[in-house]
């Protein structure tokens, strides 16, 4: 289990990576039913944070200008300023 916040934070993205590619499986075969059950209920704020990330994410990645915008959210509410940044093109 993670026990800080840049792990939980790699957690997160790491888990909602996996939600977003898996979607595509999912709907095709239902390989991933069991894994999704077993880790939300491990790691259920894990979960949450992950599946909400992944909903922003299908919801705002519709454009460059709603893509940028999306990343400036996660940048402030994960608080990556001291370890990443954004470049505005």
């Amino acid at each position: 289990m993670p026990n800080n916040k840049i792990e939980i934070n790699h957690w997160i993205f790491n888990y909602c990576g996996n939600l977003l590619s898996w979607k595509l499986f999912e709907a095709k075969e239902g390989l991933t039913h069991h894994f999704h059950e077993w880790f939300n209920l491990k790691f259920p704020e894990i979960s949450k944070e992950s599946y909400n990330l992944r909903i922003e994410i299908n919801d705002d990645f519709k454009s460059p200008d709603t893509m940028h915008a999306t990343f400036k959210k996660i940048f402030y509410k994960f608080e990556l300023k001291n370890k990443m940044g954004i470049v505005n093109q």
